[in-house]
């Protein structure tokens, strides 16, 4: 993630909004803005809310549900292992972190701004945008896997065959996903012992009715 500051202005010229208890005005209070509401976006805008109670947090979620942490244990000194679940925007709990649905479609980092185009019922608005004024932006939106062939590209795979036996793994929706397609399969190659592929390990071959 990306972390951007608007330390060189004055809280007038960014516009600052604040938050205390009794919903007084703070001067030194700071308005951070996270984008994404992945696990590591998640996790940053609720440190920020716990660790800065007086600050306002928004977080920025394209998507209806928050990716939430739940039953972290630690194995070692330097790992721990943890679920990954889906949580409505509702669940967070701290009183100074609020959720705008939406797509960030313009950042001005000499402003400190963030152009959003919200969701209405579910609805993106094509005529409706919202400006976001910031002290801190930290941007959490993860990263785009590498595919073989590119997806823009329609000469490389002219009959759409690509999209039918292939699937990029980046979180617990794809592994899920190729997990389906495996589930008739004997006998599964997996070459490399990383992160993911242990963690595709483990959904390949645990089963949930079993435990």
């Amino acid at each position: 993630g990306a972390i951007l500051d608007a330390t060189e202005k004055s809280a007038e010229e960014r516009g600052r909004g604040t938050y205390d208890a009794d919903d007084s005005p703070d001067e030194d209070a700071w308005h951070r803005v996270v984008v994404g509401a992945g696990v590591a976006g998640v996790c940053c805008a609720e440190e920020l809310a716990r660790l800065r109670p007086s600050d306002r947090v928004t977080l920025v979620a394209a998507d209806d549900a928050l990716k939430a942490v739940t039953n972290v244990e630690r194995v070692t000194r330097n790992l721990e292992t943890f679920d990954v679940q889906n949580r409505p925007h509702s669940a967070l709990a701290y009183p100074n972190l609020a959720v705008v649905r939406g797509v960030v479609e313009a950042c001005d980092p000499g402003a400190s701004t963030l152009v959003v185009r919200p969701f209405i019922n579910s609805t993106i608005q094509s005529n409706a945008t919202e400006t976001i004024a910031y002290d801190q932006l930290c941007v959490c939106v993860g990263a785009e896997p590498r595919r073989a062939l590119d997806p823009c590209d329609r000469s490389a795979d002219p009959h759409g065959v690509y999209d039918e036996v292939a699937v990029a793994v980046r979180d617990t929706e794809s592994v899920e996903d190729l997990r389906e397609r495996l589930g008739d399969a004997n006998t599964v190659l997996l070459v490399g012992d990383g992160g993911i592929a242990m963690e595709l390990v483990h959904a390949l071959c645990w089963d949930d009715e079993e435990g």
